[in-house]
């Protein structure tokens, strides 16, 4: 069934940050720059991750930093955690391995 615009209570919302995201999408973790922004990060650490003193590790450039190496270490503990950053990179370089990311986009 495709996409039926008189379901969305939210079709008429202007693409802003504190909208509704529209999409989920997989993020592979990379030092490169992503081919979309999300405004949100939802993140999985699984039980077979390996956590150090009890948080994964998910390493970010903030949408707003101009310098490529202006990074932020975001700990995560174990679970779900949605992160309400956008980020323009999420580096594989200081990322915890097996770590699920995924970006929430309009």
């Amino acid at each position: 069934m495709p996409y039926d615009k008189g379901r969305d209570p939210f079709a008429q919302w202007a693409s802003a940050r504190s909208a509704p995201a529209l999409r989920l999408v997989d993020i592979t973790p990379t030092d490169a720059e992503l081919p979309i922004y999300p405004k949100a990060l939802r993140i999985v650490v699984g039980t077979d991750v390996a956590l150090t003193n009890g948080f994964a590790t998910v390493r970010v450039v903030p949408i707003s930093e101009d310098s490529d190496t202006a990074t932020v270490d975001l700990k995560v503990p174990q679970g779900l955690t949605i992160e309400p950053t956008g980020v323009r990179r999420v580096l594989a370089t200081g990322t915890t391995a097996g770590v699920v990311v995924q970006g929430y986009v309009t």
